[in-house]
Parts: C-alpha cells; sequence; structure tokens
C-alpha cells in the first residue's frame, strides 16, 4: 500500500497514568520507527494526561519526530467524553495515515470511537504489523487465539490497536524528540457527564493482584478436583490458585481468582499457567508478570508465545514431577 503523498505520517497515542507511562507506547514505537523509515515519513506521538514530564522524558529518545503533549488536571483521572473529544479534534487536524493506539481499556474504548468519528477503518487486538512489498500487514488472533490471520490492509488512513508485549522494544539511537505542548479546547457543554469518584471493586478473600507468585489453571486441568494439585504447586512455592474465565465462570475457583481483561489484572513475580491456551482477554490480564511459565499438552498453545519458560506435556505428569523436585518455599 502506497502512502498517500497528502497524508503521510504515523502517528501513536500514548497512554500514561498517575505520572507513569505504559511501555506498550514504546513497544508500538519501535516497530512504528521501522514502517516509518521504510515509509520514508515521520513518526509523532500524542499523550494526554497530567504531570506528564517523566513520560514525555521517556518517549524523547525514542525515535520520534515530534511529541505533542496535552497536560492538564482535566485528563486524570480519564474521562471518556474529555479524552475522545481532543484526541478527535487533534487527529482531524493531523490527519495521520495510521494511528496506533494500545488494546487497553483506553484503548477499546476510544478506537472503535475514533474510527466512527475520523470515518476510518479499525482493525483491533493486533498483534503485529509489517510493510512488504509495498503493502500493509497487521496480524491479529482468531477463534480465542487459536490461529492468528495476517490480514493485507488495502485502504489508509488506519487505527490499529495493539496488544502488549507482542512488538519488541529495539534500542537505538535517536536524536531527542521535538516537543509540542498542545492546549486543550474543551468545552465544558460538550461533556454529558461528570466524574463523582473513582471506586475500586470490593475484594473478598485472597486478593490475587497482591501475589508474589500465582499457579493458574485452565480447562486443560479437566477436572474440579485436579485443581487440588495446582493448590498443592501453591502451597509449595508459597502462592496463590488463580484461574482462567472458564474457570470461575464453571465455579470451580471464585470469581475474584479469575485473571483476564475481564477480572483481575495481575502482575505476579512468577505466573505459571496450567492448561491454559492464552486467549488473548486472558493474556491481557496476566501479560506484565516478570516471569510466565506456560504448562500445556498442545504445542501450538498461543500461550507458548508470551512464555518465558514453556513445557509441553501433560499437567498430571508433569505437576507430580514439579512437586517432587521442587524445595518448599
Amino acid at each position: 500500500m502506497q502512502l498517500d503523498k497528502e497524508n503521510k505520517n504515523i502517528f501513536i497515542l500514548a497512554e500514561a497514568k498517575d505520572g507513569e507511562l505504559d511501555t506498550l507506547a514504546l513497544q508500538m514505537a519501535s516497530r512504528a520507527r521501522q514502517l516509518a523509515d521504510e515509509w520514508g515519513c515521520e513518526l509523532n506521538a500524542l499523550i494526554l494526561g497530567h504531570d506528564l514530564d517523566a513520560p514525555v522524558q521517556q518517549l524523547s529518545d525514542k525515535g520520534f519526530n515530534t511529541i505533542y503533549v496535552v497536560d492538564h488536571e482535566e485528563f486524570e483521572p480519564y474521562h471518556p467524553e474529555i479524552y475522545v473529544n481532543t484526541v478527535t479534534e487533534f487527529m482531524k487536524e493531523q490527519k495521520p495515515s495510521l494511528l496506533l493506539v494500545g488494546y487497553t481499556y483506553l484503548g477499546m474504548e476510544l478506537g472503535p470511537i475514533l474510527s466512527k468519528r475520523l470515518g476510518t477503518n479499525l482493525i483491533s487486538n493486533c498483534v503485529d504489523i509489517t510493510h512488504e512489498n509495498n503493502s500493509l500487514f497487521v496480524t491479529r488472533p482468531m477463534f480465542n487465539g487459536d490461529v492468528f490471520a495476517k490480514i493485507e490492509v488495502n485502504e489508509l488512513p488506519l487505527i490499529a490497536s495493539v496488544q502488549k508485549n507482542y512488538l519488541p522494544v529495539i534500542e537505538g539511537s535517536f536524536l531527542p524528540a521535538k516537543v509540542i505542548v498542545v492546549q486543550p479546547n474543551q468545552q465544558k457543554h460538550d461533556v454529558r457527564a461528570k466524574i463523582l469518584s473513582i471506586l475500586s471493586p470490593t475484594i473478598e478473600g485472597i486478593d490475587i493482584t497482591k501475589a508474589d507468585i500465582l499457579v493458574s489453571v485452565g480447562r486443560g486441568i479437566g477436572t474440579k478436583e485436579n485443581i487440588e494439585l495446582a493448590r498443592k504447586l501453591a502451597e509449595k512455592l508459597n502462592g496463590t490458585v488463580s484461574g482462567s474465565r472458564p474457570i470461575t465462570d464453571m465455579g470451580w475457583l471464585p470469581h475474584e481468582c479469575h485473571v483476564g481483561i475481564s477480572g483481575r489484572i495481575v502482575r505476579p513475580k512468577i505466573y505459571i499457567a496450567l492448561g491454559i491456551s492464552g486467549a488473548s482477554q486472558h493474556v491481557a490480564g496476566m501479560i506484565d508478570s516478570q516471569y510466565i511459565i506456560a504448562i500445556n499438552n498442545d504445542p501450538n498453545a498461543p500461550i507458548f508465545r508470551v512464555a518465558d519458560c514453556g513445557i509441553v506435556g501433560d499437567i498430571m505428569e508433569v505437576v507430580p514431577a514439579l512437586l517432587e523436585s521442587v524445595p518448599q518455599a
């Protein structure tokens, strides 16, 4: 796909919360810089929030030509109407050929609205974006991650939402980006809702978000009774048992043990996935774990794509062997 000469730039929408940059922006920047070099166009970023000095500094030497900063207290906490109105107005002026947003809570809400308001196609949940033979391709999981589809893009501009930790961060030597502060033009009458407070869910019993080690079970565990094997492993490691959505939906574990984008977002030091296939909704809830170990009898299970260590085998054989060999924590 050849770029429209009147519309040749790439934008990344970087996210920050409480003054901390979401590292997904750095992953998208590495791939987008490659695309920009191949297309001979600029790579720019837009970041919105409050107290953004540190996030902007992190982005400054990552290959961007210009970083546009909207720093105002009204952008924290996140307000969907204020955010989307500002981003829409900005993108209508910039007219990017390709806009990359994160496949995050914010991106999943913002992407479809921007697609509608800008009249732009949207491809969500992408794990790769490449430029081959003058054509743009995006890769995304389908059927709960059992297969991946490589889609040729036939029309620009395009919005693509990108999953975290699929694109590598490539270190390079880049000149500092130009930073432009953008003043929001937000009219109060444009906002129909007012945020009164941010409520965190009440967690009864075990809080899996606080665990350093999680032993998480999926449908591959076979039966409810087999979860006892996972409990024994968790106890030996001084860890906690959690599970995928099917496990909690069936009542095999309490709902507060559900790991996934519709459950709990966890970031343990060690995440052990027993019989979990690796659907994107689950992966999004545990992708920030420091070390991921996956055990599954299917060598093609998507979970292995994000695992640091993978074991192809029967859970009922591998876990007992681990219990014998792993010392008590």
